[in-house]
């Protein structure tokens, strides 16, 4: 399945709607519903991780609970309480970053809200922000001075999180606000740059690549980001990779 709709996956366990989805600059409108949790090629075609290429690739599959189309969505697993009474705050606070509701964002920070409070699955407004495009949350979000290289229980970044989209403002946002390149996460040794080269994301890659991503870098696998782009019929984004080596 497409790398995007496999990042999704992970966001299964907070109500997410269509609408919050879609947007920002140069989107392609390729996100798939909540309860469509397959890849599908162009002519609608179900496929199964294409950007690793590899036979044996359906054997990994993420395991997630997933959302049945009729059902509500399970609630948001909040991390263990420290002494706050803000849970239900911050969980409204979560969602506003993911849908971009940037005057609600703005108030409950004011209200002196956590921009760092994380769910049950150490995601962040910041990092909800990020993977949707919403660059004027992150700008808010970062001037509230929010952790910009805290990782989520899969050990992935907002970096990470905005490199899946099209959003190279988002993710020049971070990388201003000192966000790290080269982190890999805890599951499969993913980097920033792995997820913009898989989803053929050429200014994103280029955005990285001029602040320092490592295109060297392996995955548990042994495939870098050239292999990501290739495999998924990126042929400009891994010319670009190629040509850093």
């Amino acid at each position: 399945m497409k790398i995007r709709t496999y990042f999704l996956l992970f966001f299964l366990m907070i109500p997410v709607t269509h609408s919050c989805r879609t947007g920002g600059e140069g989107d392609t409108g390729d996100r798939y519903p909540a309860e469509d949790v397959k890849s599908r090629t162009e002519d609608g075609a179900t496929r199964s991780e294409p950007w690793k290429g590899d036979p044996d690739a359906q054997a990994r599959e993420v395991q997630v609970p997933l959302r049945a189309p009729e059902k509500e969505a399970p609630p948001e697993k909040e991390a263990p309480p420290e002494g706050t009474a803000r849970a239900p705050e911050e969980q409204l606070f979560r969602e506003a970053c993911l849908q971009g509701l940037a005057a609600e964002v703005e108030k409950l920070l004011k209200s002196g809200i956590d921009p760092d409070a994380m769910d049950g699955d150490g995601r962040t407004g910041l990092m909800l922000a990020s993977f949707n495009g919403h660059t004027d949350i992150v700008n808010m979000l970062l001037d509230h001075r929010a952790a910009v290289n805290r990782t989520d229980a899969m050990g992935r970044t907002a970096l990470m999180y905005a490199s899946t989209g099209h959003f190279p403002e988002t993710v020049e946002a971070l990388l201003s606000g000192g966000a790290e390149t080269n982190v890999t996460d805890n599951e499969e040794g993913f980097t920033a740059l792995m997820f913009a080269a898989a989803e053929g994301n050429a200014r994103v890659v280029r955005l990285l690549l001029d602040h320092g991503a490592n295109p060297d870098i392996r995955d548990v696998d042994g495939d870098n980001a050239e292999t990501f782009a290739r495999q998924n019929g990126h042929t400009g984004v891994a010319e670009i990779l190629s040509g850093e080596k």
